[in-house]
């Protein structure tokens, strides 16, 4: 047998060490043993890496960013036109919902059908849409990390290029986030085409399949992540996040019918989806929390049902706990890991004054994103489908509503707005004032079942 190149020799020497799990993750190690691999003396610059070392394909307003190995014979590469119809399918629902104008929308809506057409065709070898060469200005890029090994490469070379990433992104937490906005670089955002492993014990090499606990797991996730890259750009970073994460949840579900995607709730989660992304009620724990199981009583219709039911039933466990309280709508009970003790939590989840809420005992922490993940995403289905009294009006106003957010890019206005645009405000503590949340959780208790 012949010798192994020397670069072999040197990846599989690092990663080696990077593997120890006496010792933090060694991100400069795997960095570099990444880029030697690529045949890189030195980290290159963001665009000079993709240049050289990932496939750009253009999808009307993404750009999909491929490592070259991962259009290789034997990489699976049936997933790029996957992932590219998938984002086209994105659009179109983005463009039913933003586009007024039914000249403008039809023919947006032909464009992005010709745009399917044409991703549909690729096959083993994915190719451009367009001759477009090198960054498109305003186009949300996707940099993909098919496996555990090339994410974390990626997160080393980030810190070898610019100091900064060392501070953001090379901690133990890293290692199980299957995303990174990269912010100082525009609308960026590298994406992993694997969770990490369930088992905290296991390598920090070891993927785990999106597509083991259902069919489209990876395209959810994908989709999520261009989602909120898209919202990033059209809102804002100060836009209200508890508003853009539901939106991206709904929208995942609009595409592919369900959303069990782990980069939201208390999944492997460990996302970095903005300074604002914090939930009201629940404290960061620095990018430590475990996936979620499988099981998880929030994940049981996948979102299909938009978590009506699951709902319903934490509502009508929380009536029944807080009998002798005069509002019989807005309690929600959860339960710890083992399902052996209980714990209320009380409305409002929405707007500025859910903010003053303590946060929840760290038992039901878990329990308790995943209610916030599948009561923001309710929320925002509500007030497409039932808004105003009117289904119609209700998906017209819903448009307004994205239109202005997209107008005003400050999230100090969204409650603003609300109150402008829906007559009433968008939450309130005391039970007995209308607001758009008490509207919704009488639909909860009532419409969903």
């Amino acid at each position: 047998m012949g010798r192994m190149p020397r670069c072999v020799v040197v990846l599989a020497t690092l990663l080696a060490a990077a593997r120890t799990q006496a010792r933090p993750f060694d991100y400069e190690a795997v960095g570099r043993a990444w880029l030697t691999e690529l045949g890189e003396a030195e980290a290159p610059a963001l665009p000079d890496l993709l240049a050289r070392h990932f496939r750009r394909l253009p999808i009307g307003e993404f750009d999909l960013c491929v490592p070259e190995g991962m259009l290789a014979k034997g990489q699976d590469p049936a997933r790029i036109p996957a992932i590219a119809t998938a984002l086209v399918d994105l659009q179109s629902r983005l463009a039913e919902l933003t586009l007024t104008d039914a000249a403008a929308l039809k023919a947006k809506k032909a464009e992005l059908a010709q745009l399917r057409k044409e991703v549909g065709t690729w096959r083993a070898k994915p190719r451009p849409v367009d001759a477009a060469a090198g960054s498109r200005p305003q186009v949300c890029e996707l940099v993909l990390a098919p496996d555990r090994r090339t994410f974390l490469g990626l997160t080393g070379w980030l810190g070898l290029w610019k100091p900064v990433y060392r501070e953001r992104f090379w901690h133990d937490g890293t290692v199980r986030h299957c995303d990174m906005r990269l912010q100082d670089e525009g609308q960026v955002q590298i994406v992993a085409l694997e969770y990490a492993s369930p088992d905290p014990a296991a390598d920090a090499f070891a993927g785990f399949d999106m597509n083991t606990r259902e069919r489209t797991g990876l395209l959810q996730h994908v989709v999520q992540r261009a989602a909120m890259s898209w919202c990033w750009r059209a809102f804002g970073d100060t836009a209200d996040a508890t508003f853009v994460l539901g939106f991206v949840t709904d929208l995942v579900i609009d595409v592919l019918g369900q959303n069990n995607a782990r980069s939201d709730g208390s999944g492997t989660g460990k996302t970095t989806e903005g300074v604002n992304a914090f939930i009201p009620g629940a404290p960061s724990r620095g990018g430590s929390m475990q996936m979620v199981n499988a099981d998880s009583t929030w994940r049981l219709t996948q979102g299909q049902d938009w978590f009506a039911r699951v709902l319903r039933q934490a509502q009508k466990a929380g009536e029944h706990a807080a009998e002798d309280n005069k509002d019989r709508l807005g309690h929600f009970q959860l339960r710890d890991p083992k399902g052996q003790k209980l714990h209320l939590v009380h409305a409002p989840f929405l707007g500025a004054v859910a903010y003053d809420r303590a946060d929840v005992p760290p038992e039901f922490l878990d329990d308790y994103l995943e209610f916030h993940r599948a009561y923001r995403a309710g929320f925002v289905h509500w007030l497409q489908l039932k808004g105003m009294k009117a289904k119609a009006s209700s998906l017209e106003r819903f448009q307004q509503l994205l239109q202005r957010l997209m107008a005003q890019r400050d999230g100090e206005r969204f409650e603003a707005l609300c109150a402008e645009l829906y007559g009433v405000p968008l939450s309130a503590k005391a039970a007995d004032v209308d607001t758009l949340e008490r509207r919704y959780l009488a639909w909860i208790a009532a419409d969903s079942r």
